[in-house]
C-alpha cells in the first residue's frame, strides 16, 4: 500500500489591536496586542477508504517568530498521519462519561 497525502487544510489569522483603558481622573493606558494563529491539516489516504489525519496548531501573542522554522512541526504531522494508516482498528469502544466523576 502507498499512502497519498494531501494537505486539506492551511489556515492563517493574525491581528494587531490597540486596548485603551482611560478613567474620568485622566489616567490613559494604551495595551498594544499582537495575536497569531495557524493550523495545518495533513490527510493520508490509503486503500479504499482508509483516511487518517493529524492538524498541528500554532499560535502566540508575543511575536511572529513563531511562525519562523515551523517546517520540521509540519513534515512530522504528515509523518504522523502516514504512519496511522498501519496501525490496527482496535474495534468500537464505548465511553460513559458521568458529570461528577468530570468534574462539571
Amino acid at each position: 500500500m502507498t499512502p497519498k497525502f494531501r494537505p486539506q487544510m492551511l489556515v492563517y489569522d493574525d491581528r494587531f489591536t490597540i486596548n485603551y483603558f482611560v478613567n474620568s481622573i485622566g489616567s490613559c493606558i494604551a495595551q498594544e496586542r499582537i495575536e497569531i494563529n495557524g493550523k495545518f491539516r495533513a490527510i493520508a489516504c490509503g486503500e479504499g477508504a482508509l483516511v487518517k489525519q493529524k492538524i498541528y496548531y500554532i499560535s502566540s501573542n508575543s511575536h511572529y517568530n513563531t511562525l519562523c522554522n515551523i517546517d520540521k512541526q509540519i513534515i512530522e504531522a504528515v509523518k504522523t498521519s502516514i504512519r496511522q494508516l498501519e496501525t490496527k482498528s482496535l474495534g468500537w469502544w464505548c465511553i460513559v462519561m458521568v458529570k461528577e466523576a468530570s468534574g462539571v
